[in-house]
């Protein structure tokens, strides 16, 4: 699998295996190399990849490559940023965040999930 930045790159080829099938947290990037603000949130993904390396996966998938992975979970504009958990869609936000706001979407998401086997919320369920 590829990397971009600190974070691997998720393919149509790749996804069952990679999102669907995978275990514990996961954060993918639905994004688009034209996309100025997928840019700009991509930069802030991979900082905080770093920081929270080994809590979380942290995912890229290129919508424009990548189509019907994006359609599987029903991602319509960029950036969509999703939330998973053994493989199941737990949240999402869709446009451009500050990297505060991105920092404690994510941190109240592992806070919630850190092995409470809590259901997903309302309506998001893949």
């Amino acid at each position: 699998m590829k990397k971009s930045g600190s974070r691997a790159v998720v393919t149509d080829r790749t996804f069952k295996k990679e999102v669907l099938d995978g275990s514990g947290p996961l954060l993918i990037d639905f994004m688009a190399e034209w996309c100025d603000p997928c840019r700009a949130v991509s930069g802030m993904i991979d900082q905080l990849a770093q920081e929270l390396s080994g809590k979380v996966r942290m995912v890229s998938l290129d919508i424009d490559r990548s189509p019907r992975a994006a359609r599987r979970l029903h991602v319509r504009s960029v950036p969509t940023i999703l939330f998973l958990h053994d493989g199941k869609v737990i949240d999402q936000t869709i446009g451009i965040l500050s990297r505060d706001d991105l920092t404690a979407w994510v941190a109240q998401l592992l806070e919630m999930w850190s092995g409470s086997g809590a259901a997903p919320l309302p309506g998001t369920t893949s």
